[in-house]
């Protein structure tokens, strides 16, 4: 609605100048880009200001690419800059090294990350790509963990995914992790990056802080068989579906309901869980309207008619 009120004030040839020529999404936009590059700001224009203002904007667009292009084939270059303070998060337009950039502010551009990400560079593409270069970012973060030198990490995929996972197992495993540990480096949940950690040394997802449900052995077996597309959460009630007898049939219909990620009452839950298993036969389309109504009469408020014409809302029986 802004942008057709800025429309209406202004004739046809400039508004094709601004919307379509130039690309602007609002005339307001339009006068902001004026000023910062020191042109006049009214919207009236001649046809020689026009041509002005085209030409230079096509000038900067085409800045903007080679900065691009140049960046992205050379990112090792672009590094160094950066941690020279050469290039800064403003002048940067390639994404991945704008989050090189956040990083080297935040950590105060140590040489051992900008070493760190030199290597990773001239070994691989991790850091052509947002997902990967904040999971190399995220790796960073344990270096006094690691038990490898990332020096000698080479990897053996040109898969970005198969890249990531291999770095891992390289500077924090000595047992290799389930395959869908691996997602936790593209997030920021250290939790679960700890969990990733304590499983490549040997140690088991039992005693890990921060698991939302006792596990028993068994459990904790069959999370680390959790199909590769899991999450950590899921992958820990699919340890407890298939320790009580289930299987991933039970296990996927499950997690699609409202108690798939949801631990809050885990004793409850196993026995929901101990329901499926003993009843094969039920068609999985059942469980989830199952599961709403058990949930709502346990964990819902209820609306409770007292007498006529007065209803009030009782918490849940619990």
């Amino acid at each position: 609605m802004a942008k057709d009120r800025g429309r209406s004030a202004i004739d046809p040839a400039t508004e094709t100048h601004i919307f379509r020529d130039l690309g602007f999404a609002s005339v307001d936009a339009y006068q902001t880009w004026c000023a910062r590059n020191s042109l006049p700001s009214n919207v009236r224009k001649s046809e020689l200001q026009r041509r002005q203002e085209r030409e230079l904007f096509q000038r900067q667009a085409a800045e903007r690419a080679l900065r691009t292009s140049r960046q992205s084939h050379n990112p090792s270059h672009a590094i160094t800059r950066i941690f020279l303070g050469e290039l800064d998060e403003e002048t940067i337009v390639d994404e991945p090294l704008k989050i090189v950039a956040q990083a080297c502010r935040k950590h105060s551009a140590a040489a051992a990350l900008r070493d760190f990400l030199i290597h990773i560079d001239s070994a691989s593409k991790l850091l052509t790509s947002r997902e990967s270069t904040i999971a190399v970012l995220n790796l960073y973060r344990y270096q006094n963990e690691w038990c490898r030198d990332p020096l000698d990490w080479k990897p053996r995929s040109h898969n970005l995914e198969k890249q990531v996972a291999g770095l891992a197992q390289h500077l924090l495993c000595r047992y290799e992790p389930p395959a869908f540990m691996t997602s936790v480096w593209y997030q920021k949940n250290r939790t679960r990056q700890r969990w990733y950690i304590r499983l490549g040394q040997g140690g088991s997802i039992r005693t890990a802080e921060g698991v939302p449900a006792p596990l028993t052995k068994r459990m904790a077996h069959w999370f680390t068989q959790a199909p590769d597309q899991y999450t950590p959460l899921a992958a820990i009630r699919y340890g407890q579906v298939c320790a009580l007898g289930g299987d991933r049939r039970v296990a996927d219909a499950l997690l699609a309901t409202r108690m798939g990620l949801d631990f809050r009452d885990d004793a409850f839950c196993l026995e929901l869980i101990r329901f499926f298993v003993r009843n094969p036969m039920l068609d999985t389309a059942h469980y989830q309207p199952i599961v709403d109504y058990i949930w709502n009469q346990k964990y819902e408020n209820q609306a409770v008619f007292v007498e006529r014409g007065v209803v009030e809302e009782h918490g849940p029986p619990g």
